[in-house]
């Protein structure tokens, strides 16, 4: 659910990400309402921030994921780090 969710942003030409020099930094959840059998799970993806360090990238995402009644079941925060050799 959420690779299909967060793909289109990795790919989005906007965003602008180099694959070739891609790295995995990091991610984490917060999970909140409990999920069971049956539930709908609905995840969009936000930008929430590109920025620049010490010649690397940094691309923050944030997925929301959402039950069928609207109530957030989990927040996902994906860090990737791209090196810039421009």
């Amino acid at each position: 659910m959420l690779r299909r969710s967060i793909t289109p942003a990795l790919f989005d030409p906007e965003v602008g990400i180099d694959f070739p020099r891609m790295l995995h930094g990091g991610q984490e959840f917060r999970w909140s309402d409990v999920v069971v059998a049956g539930d709908e799970i609905d995840t969009t993806t936000t930008v929430q921030d590109i920025r620049s360090r010490g010649g690397m990238n940094f691309y923050v995402f944030e997925t929301d994921s959402r039950n069928q009644r609207g109530e957030t079941v989990c927040t996902g925060i994906w860090t990737n780090l791209v090196r810039d050799d421009s």
